[in-house]
């Protein structure tokens, strides 16, 4: 009876996750819905470490973890994995990070400027399979550094360029498992993999991106059923709330992707300034509508359970 009973939710799970998983992914995946869900504190916590910088070892070099912790941290709080803009770790990527841990979930962010100057330049740029890799080694060295176990629930989450990044991080088949949902903020099409003081010159003068680039609808139509929150400033050029429908839209023709917009209308500029509050409470929309997804999740696959095993699998 246990084993039809298993056999039965590893159906209902494949059924679910797009593309198809393998065996280990579906039960990471289950594992991951049996969580309850966590409603968003209505007091924020006070942080024990914030900005702590930790080397960790990627291929053969390092990278420098980012690392905020809250006082207070439930067992089942996701760890949050932040990958900065493109100039390095900014005042608004620090203010996020902050965001997370002070609604009760760790943080360790990357800088895509540092890890993108390191490892890559402009005559050999990322590949999607070398940015996944040496993000799984970063997932499992931020759980180490953070203390917690190796299937411990993530958000990927990222600003501007890291925006981008965190969509094509959690399409990896073996990290999406343990994935609770996306958050991007300032999210735009054109993504690079390699940065050039030069190209960055010629791409905000002529209102495109030059040099090496992916396009992240690639990656928004390989991830669902995972939630994607994109968060955008109402009045941003480069990265504003239209640049985002349209995104949804292309990356929804072939699939069914589960995003939604988070509009901050007020906010002038890709750092939201202006309307902080206003970004403060998207976060939190956002937030509670990922755990809100995982819970239904649950109840689906608990459904197809239900329903297979009255015709008896």
């Amino acid at each position: 009876m246990r084993n039809a009973l298993r056999h039965a939710i590893s159906v209902a799970a494949a059924v679910l996750i797009s593309g198809g998983a393998s065996q280990v992914a579906t039960s990471q995946l289950l594992d991951q819905a049996k969580v309850s869900e966590q409603p968003i504190p209505q007091t924020l916590t006070q942080l024990k470490e914030s900005n702590r910088k930790v080397r960790v070892p990627v291929r053969t070099g390092s990278v420098v973890l980012h690392i905020y912790v809250p006082q207070q941290t439930r067992p089942d709080a996701p760890l949050v994995i932040y990958s900065s803009g493109s100039g390095g770790w900014h005042q608004f990527d620090d203010y996020i990070a902050t965001a997370f841990a002070q609604r009760g979930m760790p943080v360790c962010g990357i800088s895509m400027h540092s890890y993108l100057r390191k490892f890559y330049n402009t005559s050999r740029p990322a590949t999607s399979d070398e940015v996944i890799a040496d993000y799984r080694t970063l997932t499992d060295e931020s759980t180490k550094v953070i203390g917690v176990n190796q299937n411990q629930p993530l958000i990927l989450s990222g600003w501007s360029l890291g925006a981008g990044y965190a969509v094509l991080v959690a399409s990896d088949p073996l990290i999406k498992p343990r994935v609770r949902g996306v958050i991007s903020i300032s999210l735009t099409r054109d993504n690079e993999t390699a940065l050039s003081l030069t190209n960055r010159l010629l791409s905000r003068a002529g209102g495109k991106t030059v040099g090496p680039s992916f396009d992240v609808t690639e990656y928004l139509s390989k991830l669902s059923p995972l939630p994607v929150a994109i968060i955008q400033a109402g009045k941003d050029p480069r990265a504003s709330p239209k640049v985002a429908t349209g995104l949804i839209e292309s990356a929804s023709r072939n699939r069914s992707a589960r995003c939604r917009l988070f509009d901050v209308e007020a906010a002038h500029g890709h750092s939201f300034s202006g309307a902080r509050s206003d970004f403060d409470r998207a976060l939190n929309e956002a937030l509670q509508w990922i755990f809100e997804s995982i819970s239904s999740l649950r109840d689906r696959l608990r459904l197809r359970v239900n329903q297979h095993s009255i015709l008896g699998v």
